[in-house]
């Protein structure tokens, strides 16, 4: 595994950040805004705020005032409501969901929440939340009550839903209309328009003692690969296409610490970023091996990357490549914003 240099930027926010993503205001030049969601600051509390990522920007990089949210924050959804405005729909562990208007003007203006869903799923923690492609207005959302959610990202109404055959799910990712699912052992594929209807694909990894759970998924920009990582440090590329036929695997060292989020940029093709609690933040190059079957890497470390790093125990808790450029920022334990680059 090659070392890269530290993060081109390093800012300390002073809370713990939990969940990041960019917004969308790239043809504004506000290339490098982000939105940030955190958890329990010292003083209990929890919100949402914008930041100026640009490495040109003065020392100050908050923009506009941050919003209190109920809970921590757990996931971060962006839907385009117009050029210049965006809803921020939030997943919480207290088993929420809320969305908030975020506006570009002089400043970025973040409005409280202009709805709550309290029980989008009760008994336990809501644990992600992704908008659905093929519609800016419907958001995903997956819970600790083993259920997938169809919201209305304008009136938070719940559209479908379905119980993942899982008791919890951790994580959730979406392309067009699908949306992909897992809590467990097992990488479960849905059309978001008729969660009614039998599962399209079920991905799974039975047998392997060293996996544990998967506790993030992904897909590529085509829609085609998925990617899952696990409780074990496993990670997993399938292409969907090709039913249930494992294109590579990547087992990193610490077996015994999870993979907490991964990504596929759009910028690098066959390329992936993750947050692997003992290893940092990484690129996994795998075009050497994406077109070979039943390729297992094992602990064959070629292709890795590492781009940051955390003193143990801390971690990276979520990252988002950035739409153009051959950057990623993540949010980390140590109540840190980081933007790295990565190769092409």
């Amino acid at each position: 595994m090659s070392m890269s240099s530290v993060a081109d930027l390093t800012l300390f926010t002073g809370a713990k950040q939990n969940a990041v993503r960019w917004l969308p205001f790239e043809e504004y030049g506000a290339r490098f805004l982000a939105v940030t969601g955190s958890w329990d600051d010292e003083n209990g509390a929890s919100a949402l705020a914008a930041w100026n990522l640009e490495p040109a920007a003065a020392e100050s990089r908050k923009v506009g005032a941050e919003v209190a949210h109920d809970g921590g924050v757990t996931g971060i959804a962006v839907a385009q409501i117009s050029a210049t405005s965006v809803a921020v729909i939030t997943s919480s562990d207290l088993g929420g969901l809320a969305a908030y208007k975020l506006t570009l003007g002089d400043d970025v203006r973040i409005s409280p929440a202009h709805w709550t869903a309290s029980g989008a799923h009760a008994g336990g923690a809501a644990t992600a939340v992704v908008v659905l492609p093929h519609d800016q207005a419907v958001v995903a959302s997956a819970g600790e009550d083993g259920r997938v959610t169809v919201v209305s990202a304008l009136s938070g109404q719940q559209l479908r839903a379905v119980h993942a055959e899982e008791d919890t799910v951790g994580c959730l990712a979406a392309t067009g209309s699908c949306v992909l699912a897992s809590g467990g052992r097992s990488v479960r594929l849905w059309d978001a328009r008729d969660l009614h209807g039998a599962c399209e694909v079920a991905l799974s990894a039975e047998g392997e003692g060293a996996l544990g759970r998967y506790t993030c998924v992904a897909f590529d920009p085509t829609g085609t690969l998925v990617a899952a990582g696990s409780s074990g440090s496993v990670l997993s590329v399938w292409d969907v296409r090709k039913a249930n036929a494992r294109l590579c695997r990547l087992q990193l060292p610490h077996a015994d610490t999870p993979l907490w989020e991964l990504a596929f940029p759009p910028t690098a093709a066959r390329n992936m970023l993750l947050s692997a609690s003992a290893s940092g933040l990484l690129q996994w190059n795998f075009s050497d091996t994406v077109n070979t079957a039943d390729n297992f890497q094992g602990r064959n470390l070629q292709g890795v990357r590492a781009l940051a790093q955390l003193a143990s125990p801390l971690t990276f808790n979520s990252l988002d490549p950035h739409p153009s450029e051959h950057q990623v920022v993540c949010v980390a334990d140590d109540d840190s914003i980081q933007v790295a680059r990565f190769a092409q």
